[in-house]
């Protein structure tokens, strides 16, 4: 048997039917519904990491600055070379990888930079983290890229009336220049953040300080050829045009 995903057949013949669905109504559905109410989801979360380290990377109205993004969009390295050159005397809200943080984040009238990167490698490398984080086999036939093709869509396309109001860098940006990121994230938001002077000395101890899904990885990216595949048949849907094109309006 196979499932019909946005035109293309995904082999059913190792995949948990149960687990498949669950993944996509918990993971995705529901969430995209909590999304629409960014006040309570973020009161979701508070108490969701309640007494949890994590909770300090939640948006509060004491919070200092907000660097956020889909996953894989630059978004440890950014807040690892803001505390290697400021310091972790600043409260960040991060990786919560939802857009109410960054809605929430302009309510409070807190500095935010949004991260991006072009949704081909961006989706193909957190398909590829995931995996890896549990085993290709186990885990290949649990999820769809075009599930998390809409979760891009999602979260960019809820911005888009926000355009201007926070700082919007690539993820090429952010690791060819990160200092003059930080340099316009000042210039907007009126702040004196301390720039990250980007020689490749001082990436390379971000690096050596960061966990194994930052740094680059030999076995992750010999899993990336297999989604990397997948993302080639993708590219003819309307879905993948639609985050192609929310891509260029971000970064054009």
């Amino acid at each position: 048997k196979n499932h019909l995903q946005n035109g293309i057949q995904y082999p059913l013949q190792r995949m948990s039917a149960l687990s498949y669905h669950k993944n996509y109504w918990i993971q995705h559905k529901f969430k995209w519904l909590l999304q629409r109410f960014p006040a309570f989801y973020i009161k979701v979360q508070m108490l969701r990491y309640k007494g949890k380290r994590y909770q300090n990377k939640i948006i509060a109205k004491d919070s200092d600055l907000v660097i956020e993004g889909y996953p894989r969009s630059a978004n440890s390295f950014s807040m690892k070379a803001f505390k290697f050159s400021n310091g972790d005397g600043y409260k960040i809200a991060t990786h919560l990888h939802a857009y109410p943080q960054v809605i929430m984040a302009l309510r409070y009238k807190v500095p935010t930079l949004v991260l991006i990167r072009h949704p081909f490698d961006c989706i193909s490398s957190y398909a590829a983290l995931r995996a890896q984080a549990k085993g290709y086999e186990k885990v290949k036939d649990t999820f769809s890229l075009s599930w998390m093709l809409e979760d891009y869509i999602v979260f960019y396309s809820a911005l888009k009336p926000f355009k201007g109001k926070f700082l919007m860098a690539e993820f090429a940006q952010v690791l060819d220049d990160y200092g003059l990121v930080i340099s316009k994230l000042n210039e907007m938001f009126n702040t004196e953040f301390i720039p990250f002077d980007h020689s490749p000395e001082n990436e390379k101890a971000v690096f050596a300080d960061a966990k194994t899904h930052l740094s680059p990885s030999a076995d992750r990216e010999k899993i990336k050829e297999h989604y990397r595949t997948e993302m080639e048949q993708l590219k003819q849907t309307e879905t993948y045009k639609k985050a192609l094109s929310l891509y260029e309006f971000w970064t054009s």
